[in-house]
């Protein structure tokens, strides 16, 4: 794959339907993100577990067998405010969009997906991201910590 601007973004998709979390995994990673990929919030939540630094983007499931996608997304609220998360739904309506809003999504989106309408709000996601002065990008924060691992190890010789 050629180098691309996107490739130091890493997205995390949490989907239970194995074909479109596969399809939104190859299509993100076309566009040269880094995609981490769960079929269930319980999983996506242990790779996130002390991780959060890692990912500058959740893209899940609204209804899942485990835990809802609102659900994550409070969860998500709760420890890392800044976050972004876009939601993704066959089931939705004007209310449940409203409430994903309020709660913090950056995003609700229909299913089918509409693969322009979808990218965009990958786009503005991290764009909201990038700007929100609360954290730096996962990029800064994954670079710091290997910086001060290196001191680390550097004070201990």
């Amino acid at each position: 794959m050629k180098e691309t601007p996107n490739e130091d973004i890493r997205i995390l998709v949490v989907d239970d339907d194995d074909e479109l979390r596969v399809a939104i995994t190859k299509l993100l990673q076309h566009e040269g993100y880094s995609v981490t990929a769960h079929p269930d919030v319980t999983s996506a939540a242990r790779c996130l577990a002390g991780n959060e630094a890692m990912f500058d983007l959740v893209i899940t499931d609204v209804v899942m067998p485990d835990i809802s996608g609102m659900e994550f997304l409070q969860l998500l609220q709760a420890d890392v405010p800044d976050l972004p998360v876009i939601l993704i739904t066959a089931f939705g309506d004007l209310g449940d969009y409203y409430k994903s809003r309020a709660k913090g999504a950056i995003a609700y989106l229909c299913k089918p997906l509409e693969m322009d309408m979808f990218l965009d709000a990958v786009r503005r996601a991290l764009k909201h991201r990038r700007s929100n002065p609360l954290r730096p990008p996962a990029r800064a924060q994954r670079e710091g910590a290997s910086i001060e691992a290196q001191n680390q190890t550097n004070s201990r010789k």
